[in-house]
C-alpha cells in the first residue's frame, strides 16, 4: 500500500536526522527486498528522474511525461558484514548523486547501447525501477 503523507513526513525527519533523503532510504529499502530474493546483493536499478526544465515562463503549466532514468548501481552486500540499514542508504546516497551528475546520457540510451554491443537484444539490461519520491512530491497535496 502506498505510504500516506504522514508517513511520508515522518519518513523526511527520520532521513534528516542521519543526514539521508527519503529517496535514499527508500532506494536502499527496495534495493535490500530485492536481493533477498536475488543471487546477488549487486544490482543496477533504473531510478527514474523528473526532468522538466524551466525553458518558458509557462513551463510549469505544460502537461506530459518529463521524464527520463540513470541507471544506479547498487551494492548492499554491507548488510551481510554488518552494516547498518544506514551505512547503506548513506553508500546508496553517494552513488546517486554521482549517478546524477553524469545525467548528460539518459539510462534508457545507456541499456540500449549496451543491448547493442551484445547479444541481449531485448534482454532487460536494468529491469528493477524505482520511482524516486521527488518525481511525484508536488504532485500529492500535503506532501
Amino acid at each position: 500500500a502506498p505510504i500516506t503523507a504522514e508517513q511520508f513526513c515522518n519518513l523526511k525527519v527520520a532521513a534528516a536526522r542521519f543526514d539521508l533523503t527519503p529517496t535514499s532510504v527508500l532506494l536502499a529499502l527496495y534495493c535490500i527486498a530485492l536481493s533477498r530474493q536475488s543471487a546477488s546483493c549487486h544490482m543496477l536499478i533504473n531510478v527514474v528522474d523528473s526532468l522538466r526544465h524551466d525553458v518558458h515562463e509557462d513551463s510549469g503549466h505544460v502537461l506530459g511525461n518529463f521524464g527520463s532514468s540513470t541507471l544506479c548501481p547498487v551494492d548492499v552486500s554491507g548488510l551481510a558484514s554488518g552494516d547498518s540499514i544506514v551505512m547503506v542508504a548513506r553508500s546508496i546516497l553517494a552513488v546517486l548523486v554521482e549517478c546524477q551528475e553524469n545525467n548528460a546520457i539518459s539510462g534508457i540510451d545507456v541499456m540500449s547501447m549496451m543491448n547493442a554491443r551484445g547479444s541481449a537484444i531485448g534482454h532487460a539490461t536494468a529491469p528493477f525501477i524505482f520511482v524516486p519520491a521527488l518525481c511525484h512530491g508536488d504532485c500529492v497535496p500535503g506532501w
